[in-house]
């Protein structure tokens, strides 16, 4: 255990000795080595090449010597007077660089580096060159034709491109393969253009094509062949983010339901030769530029795709960030909370370009023929919100929005080829109130006529099956007229009451309390009407305190007019009489017939 401490101790001091700088009096700094990269690392964010704080830029010393708008940054061979070291060990929060937020402060073996190099003169090579400028990298550069070079070996060369090949071919003194067979070049073409291999009868047909041209008009057939749309859609899909919605249940939280609308019309652009720049512009703006068109408008499901439920900046962070990325091929998510380190694109770009699309929402369009929209419609964007202002979130925190300025609609300082003018677009009424297109209101009112249509005929059936009922009902009553009566020496309770002479008849002119009894419920009664009013899944009763006989008839005539839900009456009798002064309860009779007049399926139901 003892050896173990002493070799821990040993690894700790090994690593404080290594963190601190090993000079000794009269060791030279190296700028290059040991000031540059720290300057670059620490300061050029601010003082470099893209940004130059208070005018001041510190990627060469010639730049540091003149110095900004307070002068020079260094004074040679003096520490004490050098602005640089002032700032950089400042105590106060204010003054000390970098700033709060910016970076953590210099330490003081670093800062002790930089006073050791002023002191020595501030020693620079005579060659040093400031820091490239991002702006000149060649992918920001405009496109230019270049010229066709002159080749040595002429017959290799079958179009420009094969130019710039053979150049290459004669520049490292290589010899080029010889041309591919009939057989491999067709499936090539077959892989490249629709992801298949040709077939055998397609195999067939070529090697036996004896024309000059058979690969050009290979190409053509297979671009026209819709399967090409298919193949390359899948790429293009890919890159703009296409998938369907997902949520919780039938809850909606990311993208759009039938956003296959969206893929759809990516196929069909391809296929259609649609050019690439006008593909663009749909995606980003078909609900301004064809705003009553829905064809055109499926392309904004590249914007729907984005949606979001829970949080909208979430939600605008997709859309910048994958519109970047998409579109311009680079990415723009640094930007969301500082300058951009290796992108030429500053803090406050990233929310100018956020600005054009703050407005946005979604919604479903109806698709023609189809007014339900669970079954299809076309997922779209549109301005939901325009007077919503984009606000700058200091370090991206949305809880941080700096609200002393609206960020107005912009594009970085590279990619401003012209002047950016924005004016409004005056948009029909439809496009806000889709519902009054023409052929919506037809749309609904072919729905409503199918489904009047559709009751009417269920009202017919009824009515038809109501007729054979009653028809049914005579039949039965004829024949129990025509039954022999009791006999005359059966018992009261066990012989059927004849015809004129029931057991009871009410039309509750009045409330006979002799008769009946009233159990649970909410009970009203007026001349000729006996009506039960509380609503839910209680049991309410009205209990006749007479007798019944074994075998009687009964008629009754009831109105089923509420109830939230089940709506049911039912009928019970069992031949027990019950105690008027006990509670009813369920076990008390049991159901020989039940009416329900529920919504969801009214109903009959009886027991024998």
């Amino acid at each position: 255990m003892r050896f173990r401490l002493i070799q821990i101790g040993l690894t700790i001091l090994t690593i404080i000795t290594a963190t601190r700088p090993c000079m000794a009096a009269g060791d030279r700094v190296d700028y290059l080595k040991q000031i540059k990269p720290l300057l670059r690392e620490r300061c050029f964010g601010c003082h470099g090449v893209r940004k130059q704080e208070s005018g001041l830029r510190l990627d060469t010393v010639e730049f540091m010597l003149k110095g900004g708008d307070s002068g020079a940054a260094i004074a040679k061979h003096d520490s004490s007077q050098s602005l640089l070291i002032t700032r950089v060990s400042a105590v106060d929060l204010a003054d000390r660089m970098p700033p709060k937020h910016q970076g953590s402060p210099l330490s003081v073996d670093q800062i002790a580096l930089l006073k050791s190099w002023i002191e020595q003169g501030a020693a620079t090579p005579l060659d040093e060159a400031s820091e490239p400028d991002p702006r000149d990298h060649w992918a920001f550069q405009p496109i230019v034709r270049p010229q066709v070079p002159a080749v040595e070996n002429l017959s290799w060369v079958k179009n420009p491109i094969d130019a710039f090949l053979a150049r290459q071919h004669e520049t490292h003194n290589l010899t080029p393969q010889a041309e591919a067979s009939r057989i491999i070049l067709l499936r090539r073409l077959y892989f490249d253009l629709l992801g298949t291999p040709p077939s055998t009868t397609e195999i067939t047909n070529c090697l036996q094509n004896p024309s000059p041209n058979w690969y050009q008009d290979t190409v053509k057939r297979l671009l026209a062949d819709s399967r090409h749309g298919e193949r390359w859609a899948r790429h293009w899909m890919d890159v703009w983010r296409y998938s369907e919605w997902w949520g919780l249940g039938q809850q909606l939280r990311n993208s759009q339901k039938h956003i296959w609308h969206w893929r759809d019309w990516i196929i069909e652009s391809l296929n259609q030769n649609l050019p690439y720049d006008e593909m663009i512009r749909l995606m980003l703006a078909a609900d301004e530029l064809f705003p009553s068109e829905p064809d055109k408008l499926r392309a904004t499901g590249y914007l729907a795709r984005n949606y979001f439920l829970f949080n909208r900046h979430q939600w605008m962070d997709e859309t910048i960030e994958h519109m970047s990325k998409g579109l311009l091929g680079l990415t723009m998510n640094c930007s969301k909370c500082h300058e951009h380190k290796y992108d030429p694109i500053d803090h406050v770009d990233y929310y100018r370009m956020r600005a054009f699309f703050e407005p946005y929402h979604v919604r479903l369009d109806m698709v023609a023929g189809e007014s339900d929209f669970t079954q299809d419609a076309i997922p779209r964007v549109f301005d939901g919100q325009p007077q919503l202002p984009t606000y700058r979130l200091i370090r991206g925190n949305e809880n941080s929005p700096d609200k002393s300025k609206v960020i107005e609609p912009g594009i970085p300082e590279f990619l401003a080829f012209g002047e950016l003018k924005i004016e409004p677009v005056n948009l029909p009424a439809d496009a806000s109130q889709p519902e009054r297109r023409p052929w919506v209101a037809n749309a609904y009112l072919d729905t409503a006529t199918k489904a009047t249509e559709t009751a009417q005929a269920k009202v017919d059936q009824a009515q038809k099956a109501f007729a054979a009922a009653k028809k049914t009902k005579a039949v039965f009553l004829a024949r129990m007229a025509a039954k022999p009566k009791s006999d005359a020496g059966k018992t009261a309770t066990n012989s059927k009451p004849s015809a004129s002479s029931p057991l009871l008849h009410d039309r509750f002119s009045t409330l006979n309390e002799s008769h009946w009894k009233l159990f649970g419920g909410k009970w009203s009664h007026s001349p000729g009407k006996l009506e039960q009013q509380q609503d839910g899944a209680t049991k309410a009763a009205l209990h006749w305190l007479g007798t019944p006989p074994r075998d009687f008839d009964v008629t009754v005539r009831f109105t089923i007019k509420g109830g939230s839900k089940w709506r049911s009456v039912s009928l019970a009798y069992d031949g027990t009489q019950i105690d008027p002064s006990t509670p009813m309860t369920d076990s008390d009779s049991g159901q020989s017939v039940y009416v329900s007049g529920y919504a969801g399926g009214p109903k009959v139901q009886a027991a024998y």
